[in-house]
């Protein structure tokens, strides 16, 4: 079955905000979902190529719904996000470190256990830095004209290669791997 929704709002669950302005392209077939949506927003914040699946595995008792976007959030949206988000469990350690300022660019995919509502989340931000300011809080020290591609996720916690930047004044390469624990990044 084919849908198609233009001006939808959707509720996901109850602590999710809600999507609005809903344009998309559903396929629905024997528990097969595909959703196409290139034009929605959440909390005001425009998310673009948003995609949704969900494809069950014969023989498994597991079931994931898979949602990818992009979005270009404000500084404020960032910190929404970091902080306060269905997702902030796992990156407001971030945000309690570091200060973001500038231009960002992120994918986003999430998996959800549709067979376990218990089970956390996975997620696997791509964060695109242009001309950024980073500024890590306990020690003051800022990185300026950040460029490069910042990654997070819960397999791998945050990590980047050859980030860019100014830091004291002096052109510089940032490399980042963290420990990942399963309860925090």
């Amino acid at each position: 079955m084919f849908f198609n929704t233009l001006d939808a709002r959707i509720l996901i669950a109850p602590e999710w905000p809600e999507l609005e302005g809903l344009n998309s392209r559903i396929f629905l077939q024997n528990g097969h979902l595909d959703i196409d949506a290139p034009d929605v927003h959440m909390r005001g914040l425009a998310l673009s190529a948003t995609k949704v699946k969900l494809n069950p595995k014969i023989g498994s008792d597991e079931s994931w719904l898979t949602v990818s976007t992009r979005i270009k959030p404000s500084e404020d949206d960032l910190q929404y996000w970091l902080r306060e988000s269905p997702v902030s469990e796992h990156t407001r350690s971030i945000s309690d470190q570091l200060d973001f300022q500038g231009d960002f660019d992120i994918g986003v995919v999430l998996d959800i256990p549709l067979h376990d509502i218990e089970s956390d989340i996975k997620y696997d931000f791509s964060i695109l830095l242009r001309d950024a300011l980073i500024k890590h809080k306990s020690t003051n020290v800022t990185f300026e004209q950040c460029n490069g591609e910042l990654r997070l996720s819960s397999n791998g916690g945050l990590s980047a290669d050859n980030i860019t930047l100014k830091v004291f004044d002096e052109d510089a390469v940032l490399n980042i791997k963290s420990a990942v624990s399963s309860a925090a990044v």
